[in-house]
């Protein structure tokens, strides 16, 4: 450790900080990894204007899938008249569930839409030390029967749980469910970690108007969105807390048990630490509560001695309760000096009065939050402020907490972000990613598409494509990419160099057509310009892995 840093980044808590936030950025891949499309989760539809193609494709797909519908505007004043679960408000992502992450692959995932960088989560050494992974569904089934990885640089044992996001006060039981957390177990140390992940969007303004107004968009800024709202939680008392995150937490409890039982695998563990980032700061919290005072002790008391180390790390987290009156009657029952929270100074969503006022106040605005006894949002046990001084919305991000924890600087390889370049007609395709993850994005990518999936989606663009005669020409040109695809695993497998020269060139007129035509259907902004935007995607893709 460096010999400047003072005696609060050598300190324990601080060590530790640095440890739940590697099992946070893991929590992330996790999600991404669960992601069916991780390229383009929230369907970012191409070109400019506004999000008239994407809404028509999200209402298509919920039509395929029969999503039930969301109240209509007269259930707000007859809200006891039949019941709807409203499953269509939600951006509808695909999600595979049935097949728990491979914690020793990497995934390269679109966090944003349009120029914003995608983020590579490649497997760290965290990841290669895990010797067996398996995943439990919403009920605690197990839904992988081939836990054991091969290679491992370790011992730990892993089991993912899932979960919804979206259910809110008016509408307990809605949610989408995904990939929420998981527990790893090191059986040397006796020590287990649960860590539950933040919270995704694609393009964030739009998430947090549509959860904010409408509850609707994003499931994961629905849940965020309600934090606010709160709940009387029976087992606590009747002590309000945020209503998104409760109902979100309640939503994986069988699994997250199931997932610990796996993991821990008769063992006793000695520390038991609780962790999460964001929105999975919050659910972190509440679980601990649920851990040492709640249902989740009284189902998972055997597991764990009374002498067991409880500890909750929550980092850049909202606060879970509302109210003088729910710390008071939380407080008396649990140990709070095992809360320790870790954010920056001006991370608004952290929403305590220690951080800066001017940003605080700016949040309050935004959401409406008054300063009341009843309705003050308060966090339970000891706030540590780290050190980056950057401002909201920068200082709520993984990369500047652990700056702010790391007296300023940063492991290129924590979080490592990379811009993509599919206009280009020939290579490079992409930039700023450091050389030595060159590797990493390669086997990153093949595990992140596939001619499959990227058909699939290239197919739901489609089938929103309003004009028979664009459909109909982008029929035609996806054989021209279907054409590119095949030249382009031809030329990889050529032994001849001048075979190999003359089919790198029809690739790239190929490759040019379609980025005519992308661009030329993306001054309307039209769904067609999506079609081409994802052919053009994949064929970057399998020119970065292939070298050509």
């Amino acid at each position: 450790m460096p010999t400047n840093f003072g005696s609060g980044f050598s300190s324990k808590n601080m060590k530790i900080g640095r440890q739940m936030l590697e099992h946070c950025r893991f929590a992330y891949k996790m999600y991404a990894q669960g992601c069916a499309f991780p390229l383009d989760p929230f369907y970012e539809s191409h070109g400019k204007g506004g999000d008239g193609p994407r809404e028509r494709l999200i209402k298509k797909i919920h039509q395929d899938l029969g999503s039930p519908k969301k109240a209509p505007l007269w259930r707000a004043v007859m809200p006891f008249v039949g019941r709807s679960t409203g499953v269509d408000k939600f951006d509808p992502v695909e999600y595979t569930l049935d097949k728990a992450p491979n914690p020793h692959e990497g995934v390269v995932y679109r966090a944003g839409a349009k120029t914003e960088a995608f983020i590579l989560f490649q497997p760290r050494p965290l990841d290669l030390s895990i010797a067996r992974a398996r995943g439990y569904d919403i009920s605690g089934t197990l839904v992988d029967n081939n836990p054991t990885l091969t290679n491992p640089k370790g011992n730990l044992r892993c089991a993912y749980f899932q979960g919804k996001t979206g259910l809110t006060k008016t509408h307990p039981t809605v949610g989408w469910p995904s990939w929420l957390g998981a527990v790893l177990y090191d059986p040397t140390k006796k020590r287990c970690v649960i860590t539950f992940r933040g919270s995704r969007s694609g393009v964030g303004g739009r998430a947090a108007g549509g959860a904010q107004f409408k509850s609707a968009g994003s499931p994961d800024w629905v849940t965020d969105m309600n934090w606010l709202k709160g709940v009387k939680v029976g087992k606590y008392d009747n002590a309000v807390m945020g209503a998104g995150f409760h109902y979100a937490y309640e939503s994986c409890k069988d699994s997250l048990a199931a997932a610990f039982r796996a993991a821990t695998k008769g063992s006793t563990p000695e520390k038991i630490y609780l962790t999460g980032h964001s929105l999975g700061g919050g659910l972190a919290t509440v679980a601990y509560l649920d851990l040492v005072a709640g249902d989740l002790y009284k189902d998972l008391g055997r597991s764990f001695g009374k002498n067991t180390e409880i500890v909750c790390y929550p980092i850049s987290a909202p606060p879970i309760i509302l109210g003088k009156e729910a710390h008071q009657k939380i407080g008396v029952n649990i140990d709070a000096s095992q809360i320790v929270h870790y954010f920056n100074p001006k991370d608004c969503v952290h929403a305590s009065s220690l951080i800066d006022f001017s940003g605080y106040k700016l949040l309050n605005g935004v959401l409406g939050v008054f300063s009341h006894p009843l309705t003050d949002p308060f966090h339970l046990g000891t706030e540590i402020c780290l050190g980056s001084k950057e401002g909201f919305p920068d200082a709520h991000e993984p990369v500047e907490v652990y700056k702010g924890m790391n007296s300023g600087t940063l492991d290129k390889d924590f979080w490592p972000t990379l811009t993509f370049d599919f206009e280009a007609k020939r290579a490079p395709f992409y930039s700023g990613l450091p050389s030595s993850l060159d590797q990493d994005l390669k086997d990153a990518l093949k595990a992140s598409t596939n001619s499959k999936l990227s058909t699939g989606r290239v197919k739901d663009w489609l089938g929103v494509v309003k004009s028979s005669d664009r459909a109909a020409e982008v029929l035609k040109d996806f054989a021209t990419f279907n054409e590119a695809v095949e030249t382009l695993l031809a030329a990889k497998k050529s032994q001849s160099g001048r075979a190999r020269a003359l089919m790198k060139e029809k690739i790239e007129t190929l490759r040019a057509r379609l980025l005519k035509q992308c661009f030329e259907n993306a001054k309307k902004h039209r769904a067609s310009s999506s079609c081409y935007w994802v052919m053009v995607q994949l064929l970057t893709v399998d020119q970065i892995r292939l070298g050509i």
